[in-house]
């Protein structure tokens, strides 16, 4: 059975349809490195029930950080900059 949401006008007529995965926010929270010095450093975050197949995405809106979906969580990188001690970044979680 297909999943989605359609809108008709007063006559009946399609107005929109949105028959593909619907995106949900997931979590949303802080992260922290936790005394990692310089760059190129990788961190693991567990989130119950994230796999690696596409339907899950990580945003991670912070200058010198990349992140990806990994099965059973998502990892975060350090790219380049100065050395942190405690640096914290917004971390928004969704799933299509």
């Amino acid at each position: 059975m297909a999943h989605g949401l359609e809108v008709y006008s007063s006559t009946g007529a399609v107005k929109l349809t949105v028959t593909d995965r619907l995106t949900r926010l997931v979590q949303q929270d802080n992260q922290a490195f936790w005394t990692w010095t310089g760059s190129g450093h990788t961190r693991f975050f567990p989130v119950t029930g994230m796999v690696d197949d596409g339907s899950w995405l990580v945003f991670a809106p912070w200058n010198d950080v990349i992140a990806w979906v990994s099965t059973g969580g998502y990892y975060v990188r350090l790219i380049y900059g100065p050395p942190y001690a405690h640096p914290t970044f917004p971390v928004t979680i969704y799933r299509c």
